[in-house]
């Protein structure tokens, strides 16, 4: 708060007290008056009433017609008396009342009686005389007590306002000294700290802290003097600060003019070419020697050009050499440390590369970077030879790891072959005492449906005992002899399959979808069994594969295109993997759990159908697995063979439907 507005404020607190003090003074006299007016109004009263008692007894006693008349004045004042007590409020209505009907009363026999003596009637006197002595002792004893209690309220009103003098003036007094007090405390006591820093600060301490939370004029002041203070204090630390930096100047420069000495010495000396580039003019400010023996330039005609002018229009990166000097130098003048390979080209033409470090010289009124430039042509040369020699360490690991895995997959065949010698020499002979068990038997009985389940058991005899054959070929190689092979017919050798697995698809559940191919477009030169295994192993890899899939769909569908004939089986399985498509068709390799699978179901199709010069390979599927057979179609006719029409489909249980 300001000093004024508090000066204000103590003046008017102080002109409250006194003219509240003024106020209840003239209360007081005023109330004085009233009590006055009030005392003397009773006094009247009681003397007229007193009058009228003393008029009674003077007419009672033969009193003459001007004690008459006044008597009948004493009693008009009288009753005008009672009247003002109660406009006064000094008695109540009902004692006003009372008082005027007893003297009303009294005044009404005191008239009959003076005229019933001057008409010399006779009268009660005695006991009308008493009556109205009675009453008007009453109506003085009445007006006696209202005075009695009007003095006592008088009395304790005094006394009250008195009271309540007392305490305002206490009051007023108490809220001066408070006053007097608050401005001691927020006047005085400032300004006497105020005087006492500026006395520290006449004696040349700078250090002066002055409380200032107070918001007024010496506040102001004071904040003001502790702003004062510190910018004295501040200009004498520039002042020193000034004097140390002329000083430290003087020394900064003489150490400058050395250390450009140093830095000229150290250019000049240094190992790689340095130049200074102004990047908003693009010309060199600056070189040393090593770049003019670089360049094949003296100093003053490298200083009239720039980088672009000693480079190519376009680097070996197919970029521009001027946008690219300038994202280089962007990069500088950015705060980078950019470090690049450029390719420089000299007055004769000749290209050379070199490895360029730019960085951001400090400058004022310039935009300067310093390369550092070194011929990395060596290195370059040496770098390409480092990669030719990679390569071809990288070919020779390549071919000794073919070399080593054909090793191996020898070792497996060798191995395979002398175990599929026994296994197929310990097959072949129960499998012939079957067939000629079978044979003998046919001879023997005459029902045809035996006959028929005794034809497919010889049939199926046979069959598995040229599949041990077929093995023992496979260990030895991919040979084929043309003079065991004969025109099959496709057709025939898919039906015949998917009659064998029939059983396994009906059990399975398996939906079947077949597209099989004419006789002419079918006939292949092969080994019927050959072909019958290769379709059964995928079948069955297929079947295998939709285990545990839901829907479950095998195809078998035909293409030819020239004289290829493709057969294509998919199922809706959940795929091979990518990762080990490349191995399906090695020996014992299997998805499948310990037990069972051997690994050679693909690896002998394979390897019997690249014997009759065709291909088997697995194709790109969205769902499932996808194989894709093709054979070389046979110039020959099949001749008579039955065969399946086109666009058919193979029933499991031995029914064709379309």
């Amino acid at each position: 708060m300001k000093i004024r507005h508090r000066l204000n404020l103590t003046i008017l607190i102080t002109l409250l007290a006194f003219l509240s003090i003024a106020w209840i003074y003239l209360q007081a006299r005023q109330q004085l008056a009233n009590e006055q007016t009030e005392q003397r109004l009773m006094q009247a009263t009681v003397k007229a009433v007193g009058d009228l008692e003393t008029l009674a007894y003077d007419l009672f006693l033969g009193g003459t017609e001007r004690a008459y008349l006044q008597w009948r004045s004493r009693h008009e004042s009288a009753a005008k008396f009672v009247r003002a007590l109660e406009d006064q409020q000094l008695i109540a209505p009902q004692e006003s009342t009372k008082l005027s009907v007893i003297l009303d009363d009294v005044d009404e026999h005191m008239v009959a009686m003076w005229m019933a003596r001057n008409h010399a009637q006779r009268t009660d006197d005695r006991r009308l005389q008493n009556h109205l002595l009675v009453q008007l002792h009453e109506a003085t004893s009445r007006i006696d007590r209202t005075l009695i209690r009007v003095v006592k309220q008088q009395q304790q009103g005094r006394a009250d306002t008195n009271k309540a003098i007392l305490l305002l003036m206490l009051f007023a007094a108490i809220t001066t000294i408070a006053m007097l007090v608050w401005l001691h405390l927020s006047v005085n006591l400032p300004l006497a700290r105020l005087r006492n820093g500026v006395h520290q600060l006449t004696t040349g301490s700078l250090d002066i802290q002055v409380e200032t939370s107070a918001d007024d004029e010496i506040g102001e002041l004071s904040r003001e003097f502790q702003t004062m203070s510190a910018r004295l204090s501040t200009v004498m630390a520039s002042r020193d600060e000034l004097d140390r930096e002329v000083a430290q100047r003087a020394t900064v420069e003489r150490a400058l003019r050395e250390s450009e000495g140093r830095f000229r010495t150290l250019v000049e000396n240094a190992p790689e070419a340095i130049i200074v580039l102004d990047t908003e003019s693009g010309h060199f400010v600056d070189i040393n020697k090593n770049a003019e023996h670089m360049y094949g330039l003296n100093r003053q005609e490298l200083l009239e050009i720039g980088l672009t002018e000693i480079s190519p229009e376009i680097q070996e990166n197919g970029a521009e050499s001027a946008a690219l000097a300038r994202h280089f130098t962007g990069q500088a003048l950015a705060g980078s440390v950019p470090v690049f390979e450029w390719t420089h080209k000299l007055p004769d033409g000749t290209l050379f590369p070199a490895e360029i470090r730019m960085v951001r010289l400090p400058s004022s009124g310039q935009r300067l970077v310093r390369g550092s430039i070194i011929d990395i042509s060596e290195r370059k040369r040496h770098e390409q030879e480092l990669k030719e020699n990679e390569l071809r360490q990288r070919q020779l690991v390549t071919d000794l790891r073919s070399t080593q895995a054909q090793l191996v997959q020898a070792e497996k065949l060798s191995a395979m072959g002398t175990l599929i010698s026994g296994v197929a020499h310990e097959i072949n002979n129960p499998l012939m005492a079957i067939l000629n068990y079978v044979q003998y038997v046919k001879t023997r009985i005459k029902e045809e449906r035996l006959i028929k389940y005794l034809s497919m058991a010889e049939k199926e005899t046979k069959r598995a005992s040229r599949v041990t054959t077929n093995m023992l070929a496979y260990a030895r190689g991919p040979e084929k002899e043309d003079s065991g092979y004969e025109n099959v017919d496709m057709a025939n050798v898919v039906t015949s399959a998917l009659e064998i697995i029939g059983p396994r698809i009906r059990e399975m559940h398996v939906e079947l979808e077949s597209a099989l191919p004419t006789q002419a477009q079918a006939c292949i030169q092969a080994n019927a069994d050959e072909v019958m295994q290769v379709l059964i192993n995928l079948f069955n890899n297929a079947l295998d594969a939709m285990k545990d899939v839901q829907h479950r769909r095998l195809s078998c569908r035909f293409r030819q295109r020239d004289d290829i004939m493709e057969l294509e089986v998919t199922d809706s399985g959940p795929g091979i993997p990518r990762d080990i498509r490349a191995r399906i068709f090695d020996p014992f390799f299997t998805t499948k759990p310990a037990g069972q699978g051997t690994g050679l179901g693909l690896a002998v199709s394979h390897q019997l159908v690249k014997g009759l010069g065709g291909e088997l390979r697995l194709v790109e599927s969205r769902v499932g697995a996808r194989f894709l057979l093709r054979l070389p179609i046979s110039v020959d006719s099949c001749g008579d063979q039955p065969s399946v029409s086109e666009d058919t489909t193979a029933d499991p249980m031995g029914k064709v439907g379309t």
